[in-house]
Order: C-alpha cells, then structure tokens, then sequence
C-alpha cells in the first residue's frame, strides 16, 4: 500500500553542499540516554536522516551542512555536547546513486 508522498528537495539549491553520515556511539545505552540523545538530534535541521543500527555504533546520521566550517561546528557545539555521546565518525559523501564515477 502506499505509505505516502515525498518531495526530493536540492539541498545545494537551498546552500547546503556538503552530505556527510555521523557514526555515533552512545556512553549512556537505556531509556535515559537514548532520549537525551534522540530529544537533542530532533531539533536540527541539518540531520535529514537517523538510522538505529547494529554494531559497534548506535547510530548513522545523515547531515547536510553549507561547508567545512559549519560541519565541524555542527560535530564539535552540537554532537558532541550531548552527555550521551560517547563518539563520533564523519564521513563525508562523495557521490551517490547515478552521480558515482563509472569504471
């Protein structure tokens, strides 16, 4: 059935031209620090996705941010000022679906 209707937005269109995943490893598993994290993640427009996982991490974050600058001020003044927020990876993206270089 269908489960609904999605606009595809260009997020350089909107000046956000840098795409990156966020691995994050939560200090505090348990309702409490999955809440803090969860309430603190849900109020950032840069995060367009948020995917619980399983692994050696909690979760994978989608972000889109302007530039470099504004990447390390989003890990640095938001990601990692929340106390359950153990760690975190970045990795930017570099092409995805028909954008990737073929062979």
């Amino acid at each position: 059935m269908i489960q609904g209707y999605t606009a595809r937005i260009d997020p350089a269109a909107l000046g956000q031209n840098i795409n990156v995943m966020i691995t994050v490893r939560l200090a505090r598993h348990g309702t409490r620090g999955t809440e803090q994290f969860l309430s603190a993640i849900a109020k950032r427009p840069e995060i367009t996705e948020c995917l619980l996982v399983t692994g050696s991490v909690d979760y994978i974050l989608r972000v889109w941010v302007r530039d470099i600058d504004a990447l390390g001020s989003f890990i640095r003044d938001v990601l990692q000022s929340i106390p359950s927020v153990a760690e975190t990876s970045t990795m930017v993206i570099l092409a995805q679906g028909t954008a990737l270089p073929s062979s």
